[in-house]
C-alpha cells in the first residue's frame, strides 16, 4: 500500500509504502483522527492516523520528505491499494488538517458566586474557538425513559467548519463525583493561545433534579414600612436559579399601586445557595407615598433558559408616623 500527503496546492509532500495485511474486500472508506492535529514535536497530538474499517492504519507524523513539520493547512492523504502482481486496485482521499501551537483550553463547572465546582477538561484545542454549543439545557442528569445517558455535552465550535468541534461531557457533579442541586451553573471557559494571550468565556447551564422551588423563605422588609425613615421596601428570597423576577405591588382592593423588576443577588441563601431581592420605592406615579394600610407583591420569577415560572406572594404594611400635638 502506498500513503502520499498531499498539500492544498496538490503539491506531494510526503510518500510512505506500508504492508498491511491483505484485505477482504477493497476499503471504501477511512478516518483520520485526530484531526486537526498538532505536529510540533511537543508529544500532544503529534501523530494522525488513517484508520481503515478492520481497524488497521497508517500514520503521518506531520513532517515533510526533509523532515521539517508541514506548515499549518489543509491537506489530503491519499491511499492506494495494489493488487498482487502491482496493478492499482482503488485509493482513498481523506482531508486532514495541520493546527501546530493552537490553544490550551480550561473548562470549569462553577457555581453563581464564582466557586469552582469542577474542572471538565484542561485540553490543547488546535483551532480558535468560535463559540460554545450546551446540549441539552436545561438538562437533568442520569438515564431517561429509553436508558440512555443524559449528560450535557459542551461542544466547542470551531471557526471551519470542515474540522470536527471537540466535544466534552459534564454528568451534573462536582469535582467529587456527587450530583449537584436543582440551580443554575456557569460554564467557564479559559483560553490561553499560542501567543499567551488569555481570554474567558461564560454560559449558564440549568441543572433540574427532583422537586424544586424557585422562590424560597420570601418576605419584605421593613415591614412595616414607614415613608418617613425614607428609602425602599425589598422583597427576599433564596434561589438557586439565575431569575428574571416581577414584583406587582396591590393594595387589599386589588388596585396595582407599583411595580419593580430585579433581582439583585445580595449573599448566601439561609435555605438556597443565593439570597436575592426585588427592590421598590414605594412611590405613585405623582410621586406620592401610598396611604397607610395593607400591601401585597405578587412576585413572578421566570428561569430564562428553562422558561419554567414560580410565583409567591408576600404581605406588608406600611405605616406613616402621625405628626405629634
Amino acid at each position: 500500500m502506498n500513503l502520499r500527503v498531499y498539500n492544498q496546492a496538490g503539491e506531494l509532500v510526503r510518500t510512505y509504502n506500508e504492508n498491511l495485511n491483505p484485505f477482504l474486500q477493497m476499503p471504501n472508506d477511512a478516518s483520520v483522527s485526530p484531526n486537526p492535529f498538532s505536529p510540533d514535536g511537543d508529544g500532544y497530538e503529534d501523530v494522525t492516523y488513517l484508520t481503515f474499517p478492520d481497524g488497521q492504519r497508517l500514520k503521518w507524523d506531520g513532517k515533510t520528505e526533509r523532515g521539517e513539520f508541514a506548515q499549518n493547512g489543509p491537506y489530503w492523504l491519499r491511499s492506494t491499494f495494489y493488487t498482487s502482481d502491482g496493478a492499482v486496485a482503488g485509493q482513498l482521499d481523506r482531508k486532514v488538517v495541520v493546527l501546530a501551537g493552537g490553544n490550551w483550553v480550561t473548562l470549569e463547572i462553577m457555581d453563581m458566586a464564582g466557586g469552582t465546582l469542577k474542572t471538565l477538561a484542561h485540553v490543547r484545542v488546535p483551532y480558535s474557538v468560535k463559540d460554545v454549543l450546551i446540549s441539552p439545557n436545561p438538562f437533568t442528569p442520569g438515564i431517561n425513559k429509553s436508558g440512555a445517558l443524559t449528560d450535557c455535552m459542551i461542544k466547542l465550535k470551531n471557526v471551519d467548519a470542515s474540522v470536527a468541534d471537540k466535544v466534552f461531557y459534564w454528568k451534573g457533579d462536582d469535582k467529587e463525583g456527587s450530583l449537584l442541586h436543582s440551580g443554575t451553573y456557569w460554564l467557564r471557559m479559559h483560553n490561553v493561545d499560542a501567543l499567551g494571550h488569555e481570554t474567558n468565556f461564560s454560559k449558564s447551564i440549568v441543572l433540574l433534579r427532583g422537586k424544586f422551588e424557585m422562590l424560597r423563605n420570601t418576605l419584605a422588609g421593613p415591614n412595616p414600612y414607614e415613608p418617613f425613615d425614607g428609602g425602599t421596601i425589598s422583597f427576599w428570597y433564596d434561589s438557586p436559579f439565575v431569575l428574571n423576577v416581577t414584583a406587582r405591588i396591590f393594595d387589599l382592593q386589588g388596585n396595582e399601586v407599583g411595580r419593580a423588576e430585579g433581582p439583585q443577588i445580595v449573599g448566601p441563601g439561609t435555605s438556597e445557595p443565593y439570597r436575592c431581592a426585588v427592590v421598590w420605592n414605594p412611590l405613585t406615579r405623582d410621586r406620592l407615598v401610598v396611604s397607610d394600610g395593607l400591601y401585597y407583591a405578587l412576585l413572578t420569577a421566570e428561569e430564562p433558559v428553562s422558561k419554567i415560572r414560580d410565583r409567591k406572594i408576600v404581605k406588608f404594611a406600611v405605616l406613616k408616623r402621625k405628626s405629634a400635638g
